[in-house]
């Protein structure tokens, strides 16, 4: 759960850093690094949550399904921002709804990112 919060805290704050200097080339940039690092920390996260919450026995198939989703949103992702883009003619009104989805992000995570308590056999 730690993890998640720190993961959803960076891109809360990039988020908001590329909202507030829109312009800024290194804004940009410490931006990038953050949310990409954040992408690598949740396909690390995911397979071990995935056990975690589920259990061993349909690893794979849970696994996959997660996967799945998480290649499903990066391809509707891309077209609505696009689209969006195209309709407001920029990016940045999107960022404060990214940083809004981290704190909603936040919140799931500390309400349910508990692993469930195994009965000792």
């Amino acid at each position: 759960m730690k993890t998640a919060l720190v993961t959803y805290i960076l891109i809360l704050v990039a988020c908001l850093l590329m909202y507030s200097s829109y312009s800024s080339v290194t804004a940009y940039v410490i931006c990038f690094v953050l949310l990409w690092g954040c992408l690598g920390g949740w396909l690390a996260i995911a397979p071990t949550a995935t056990a975690s919450y589920f259990g061993m026995k349909d690893n794979a198939k849970n696994y996959g399904l997660v996967f799945t989703a998480y290649g499903a949103g990066a391809i509707i992702g891309g077209i609505v921002s696009a689209q969006a883009k195209d309709l407001l003619g920029a990016y940045q009104p999107f960022f404060l709804i990214v940083a809004a989805l981290a704190v909603l992000g936040m919140v799931v995570a500390f309400m349910l990112m508990k692993p469930p308590v195994r009965k000792a056999a």
